[in-house]
């Protein structure tokens, strides 16, 4: 009987992975997601430098477009359109959504020095940027999606969703962004260096998806002592040494 009893319980923790209910990110993202044209690591020291520090001008972002020295060619307060696009004096419609600041400037700067200005200066400010949304996935204390300002990054993110949950496997987090073209790339995120200042913290762009995976033998020791371990303990216990005699007796 007693045989028996631990060989069931022993038998069961092995398998209690799939009998708990909890989701299991092991396999993930085959089945689960898009698939992803790449896999690339961030390396332990520095960010990708495909995880860009400036974050792309969205949709609806209002912008302050100022040439120097031409303020009848400036613009203030102008918004991004629903297509993507701003409309400036002399040289109409410009693309915006995708691009950072910098990137906007160098398009402005070379269609005004191509007819109109000689070596033009343009300042593009991001003056209100519309919210961004993330999905955080897997063993964070409130997996959900989340909206995040211009500028959020991934730890600023996990803080959002209330952190890395008891079995999160802080070794095993991946942040899944999108291209243009709809090729889907995988980062694995060192969040230990990020942490301590050895790697940058993303900046996250719209539509990211951090996924937490889950650290496997933590998760089945812990279940196992809380569903099991009232079989066990019976058996246990008899093989603990017998009190010492008093004095008295």
């Amino acid at each position: 009987m007693v045989s028996r009893n631990i060989v069931l319980g022993i038998s069961t923790c092995v398998f209690i992975g799939g009998c708990t209910g909890a989701k299991d990110y092991k396999n993930y993202p085959a089945g689960t997601t898009d698939s992803f044209s790449s896999s690339k690591q961030v390396s332990l020291a520095q960010a990708p430098s495909s995880v860009p520090q400036n974050d792309q001008i969205q949709a609806q972002d209002l912008l302050d477009i100022q040439v120097y020295k031409v303020p009848d060619l400036s613009k203030i307060g102008v918004r991004v359109s629903d297509s993507g696009h701003v409309s400036l004096p002399l040289i109409g419609s410009v693309r915006a959504k995708g691009l950072t600041s910098e990137q906007l400037e160098n398009s402005i700067e070379q269609r005004l020095a191509s007819r109109y200005l000689k070596n033009p200066q343009v300042t593009v400010l991001v003056k209100e940027a519309t919210q961004r949304r993330v999905t955080i996935e897997g063993f964070a204390v409130k997996p959900g999606v989340y909206p995040v300002k211009g500028g959020g990054t991934l730890l600023q993110a996990i803080a959002t969703s209330g952190g890395l949950s008891e079995f999160a496997n802080i070794n095993k987090i991946f942040l899944f962004r999108k291209a243009p073209s709809g090729a889907v790339s995988r980062y694995h995120v060192n969040l230990k260096a990020i942490r301590n200042g050895a790697a940058k913290d993303p900046i996250l762009h719209n539509d990211d998806r951090i996924v937490i995976h889950r650290a496997d033998a933590y998760y089945k020791t812990k279940r196992g002592i809380e569903l099991f371990g009232g079989v066990l303990t019976p058996f246990v216990t008899p093989f603990a040494p017998a009190p010492r005699a008093t004095a008295s007796q």
